[in-house]
């Protein structure tokens, strides 16, 4: 008998076993004091609106699954505390079968007052209009991933009431990026493939460190005060950093050791009351556009259209920086001023530096996943009529641009591995060349023809 009830036991425990991983909770109405989440009871599936009221907290425990239906809002007038692991991240996400951007809304923190406080640590939100939707108190998201949504995050502008911190997170293949007003701090970020702006900001913000690559624009800094630095926007569609703060703003924004490549349109659009200083541009089509009362010891080089474009009434110091070039017939050329158009201010260029300032940044392939850069040598260099250019068989197209940014020479090496290129029909002087790789960012890099 004894053998035969543990041959019978041993497939009702199989039974329980499958039954508890198949474990589904259906949630929605009104949660009052403390609920938790827990990952044994996961997913858990919004079918209806659900509350977290004021004075409410949710514990979501690490490895927790929440679908939520279409249509369906989840509201938080109380706190949520999702704290996830590396290992074991709580996972957002629509319960459709097929989802897209948009397929569910996202939570909107609708917090009465700033007692309350909501903690977002090492999650995953898919599919979501606006993952997290933030109107006041406090708010930390932090470690978390982002993807196919249409807003990544937003926080609302109210610079009263509403702080923030949104750090190291990772968002790919939105809409929109982080768009915040407030008080608080963006930072180290990774932010790829946005279609429109990565981040949005206004209010008491610090913007410093995050990583830019492959959408729309970067940075766009409406009013304030607000510390941009130690930013990197590559191979950007549009501008990469625009700050706009106006003499009556609330503070002064200062631009600082930022770095813009390959912008398809201005690496720094600035209409503003502060210091831009120590950034660097790197073939950008308008390396910088606007004014500002202190523009010193950036680098601007490569730009394809100009160097500085003034489009404003105004004149401009722009003495102190290096435009790649000492040549005043080239830096004339590359500057639009009142001499381009007579409603415009002046642009005083002289005296530039001669060499890069010691904070001016070099650029070096670096894509999304952190791959190493694509191995590139050039020899001799300094060359006399010609170079030879080792492309390690990686590369599939190679130009070569004079300091007025103008392209020379432009060559299809796809499955090359090392090729001469002739320079003997062009000047002594500097040039840049650039290689790149289908899918990833360019590899560029100094010439010196005696």
């Amino acid at each position: 008998m004894k053998r035969i009830l543990s041959t019978l036991l041993l497939p009702l425990a199989l039974l329980a076993i499958a039954q508890q991983a198949l474990a589904v909770t259906n949630i929605s109405g009104i949660l009052t004091g403390v609920n938790t989440f827990a990952k044994a009871n996961s997913p858990y599936i919004v079918t209806a609106n659900l509350l977290v009221d004021e004075g409410a907290q949710l514990i979501i425990e690490p490895g927790t699954e929440i679908r939520v239906d279409a249509n369906v809002k989840f509201y938080v007038d109380g706190a949520v505390l999702a704290i996830g692991t590396a290992t074991d991240p709580i996972i957002f996400m629509s319960n459709a079968a097929n989802p897209t951007r948009g397929s569910w809304d996202g939570l909107e923190l609708r917090i009465a007052g700033n007692a309350d406080s909501s903690v977002f640590d090492h999650c995953y939100f898919s599919s979501a209009n606006t993952p997290v939707y933030a109107k006041e108190g406090f708010i930390s998201f932090t470690n978390c991933k982002i993807a196919e949504c249409v807003t990544a995050f937003h926080v609302s502008s109210n610079t009263v009431i509403t702080k923030f911190l949104v750090s190291n997170n990772i968002i790919e293949h939105c809409g929109w990026g982080i768009d915040v007003g407030g008080i608080g701090t963006v930072s180290a970020n990774q932010i790829a493939h946005v279609d429109q702006t990565a981040i949005i900001a206004q209010g008491n913000v610090t913007i410093a460190g995050n990583d830019m690559r492959y959408g729309g624009s970067g940075i766009e800094f409406r009013s304030g005060m607000a510390d941009i630095a130690h930013n990197k926007a590559i191979n950007l569609s549009g501008t990469a950093y625009e700050v706009w703060a106006s003499s009556g703003s609330s503070g002064i924004p200062t631009v600082h050791h930022n770095l813009s490549v390959n912008s398809g349109g201005i690496g720094y659009y600035i209409n503003m009351n502060g210091s831009v200083e120590h950034n660097t541009s790197i073939h950008d089509k308008i390396g910088v556009q606007g004014v500002a009362p202190v523009f010193k010891s950036n680098c601007i080089t490569l730009s394809t259209q100009y160097f500085l474009k003034i489009d404003n009434p105004g004149d401009v110091d722009a003495s102190g920086n290096y435009w790649g070039t000492t040549d005043t017939a080239i830096l004339s050329a590359m500057v639009f001023d009142y001499y381009d158009n007579f409603t415009s201010g002046k642009a005083q260029m002289l005296p530039v530096l001669g060499q890069p300032a010691a904070s001016c940044q070099t650029y070096t392939s670096v894509n999304t996943t952190k791959a190493d850069a694509i191995a590139i040598t050039v020899s001799p260099n300094p060359f006399v009529n010609s170079f030879v250019i080792d492309l390690h068989g990686r590369a599939t197209e190679l130009t070569v641009f004079n300091m007025a940014g103008q392209q020379i020479v432009s060559l299809d090496v796809t499955g090359r591995n090392k090729m001469e290129v002739d320079m003997s029909a062009y000047p002594a002087g500097m040039y840049h060349y650039r290689a790149t790789v289908a899918g990833q960012p360019a590899v560029t890099g100094k010439l010196i023809k005696q």
